[in-house]
């Protein structure tokens, strides 16, 4: 092989490389958001059927938030604010709460990331709230 051909293989070695770890980082995202939205669930179906079995402990909340990525999703944050809200908040509200929790977002992020949820609705425009209230 010679050194043109040898250099054109690495490169096109890293193109592929860095086009899979795009994709894991995405995916990443995703099983965080999932496991934010699957941690409300339960904490949502516990809640509505007395199972204290369902609420996780703190290690499990800590574990969870831990395993994929450090810190709190902002999904998880979202839901967490807009339970102990206990009501709709503002996007500025819930802007807010995730700078309190050393996540700095745009409102276009907020809006995608509800966007993506099943667990969050628009009830307003600029006012968000769990889907679970609206039932």
């Amino acid at each position: 092989m010679s050194k043109m051909a040898a250099i054109e293989f690495l490169k096109e070695q890293l193109i592929a490389i860095e086009d899979e770890r795009k994709k894991l980082q995405e995916a990443i995202a995703r099983l965080s958001q999932l496991d934010a939205e699957v941690q409300a669930i339960n904490l949502l179906l516990a809640k509505h059927s007395g199972e204290k079995h369902r609420l996780p402990s703190a290690t499990q909340i800590l574990r969870s938030e831990n395993a994929v990525t450090s810190g709190t999703s902002i999904s998880k944050l979202i839901i967490r604010a807009l339970t102990e809200a206990g009501k709709p908040q503002r996007t500025e509200q819930l802007l807010a709460f995730l700078g309190s929790h050393g996540k700095q977002t745009h409102g276009h992020t907020l809006r995608s990331t509800i966007h993506q949820s099943k667990l969050i609705k628009s009830v307003t425009p600029g006012v968000y709230g769990l889907v679970e209230w609206s039932q």
